[in-house]
């Protein structure tokens, strides 16, 4: 299964893990109801939204409106831009990488985290592994605790 950010916050809000305000923007007229400032997220399956000119900060009504009539219809990495989140901006105080993904080796679920965040990931693991920590964990026991603090100190 793969998960849009917008549908991942969802879940990870229903959890009462803390997220941004959001609105998910299909529209013009939606998109002249983005509280500013703003990011706008392309909501496609990929990485690489930020250099591919998926992702963009925005201060005025007249850059949002411009942004998303740019990306709704447009491409990114092969995915169509159907849907863009329009995020509060908030200062970054810390950021990290996370991801839940299948290991095709294992056939398990695998668990990656990293301080080094999720720009670049690839560059990251290709240059300073690490810096990434990994561990597959069984689905039917789910993430244990102690697996959790070990992904916790990356």
């Amino acid at each position: 299964m793969r998960l849009l950010e917008f549908q991942a916050k969802g879940m990870l809000a229903e959890y009462g893990i803390p997220i941004p305000g959001s609105r998910l923007v299909r529209s013009r007229p939606e998109a002249e109801q983005i509280k500013l400032p703003a990011v706008l997220k392309a909501q496609v399956p990929t990485g690489g939204r930020g250099k591919a000119g998926g992702i963009r900060p925005v201060t005025r009504s007249s850059e949002a409106l411009e942004a998303v009539a740019e990306l709704l219809g447009s491409e990114i990495r092969g995915y169509p831009v159907r849907a863009i989140l329009a995020e509060d901006q908030t200062e970054i105080i810390h950021e990290f990488y996370l991801a839940l993904l299948l290991d095709k080796r294992t056939n398990r679920p695998l668990a990656m985290t990293s301080a080094a965040g999720g720009v670049d990931i690839e560059e990251v693991a290709a240059t300073t592994p690490e810096q990434i920590v990994a561990r597959s964990f069984d689905p039917f026991l789910g993430l244990q605790p102690y697996t959790i603090r070990l992904l916790a100190k990356a």
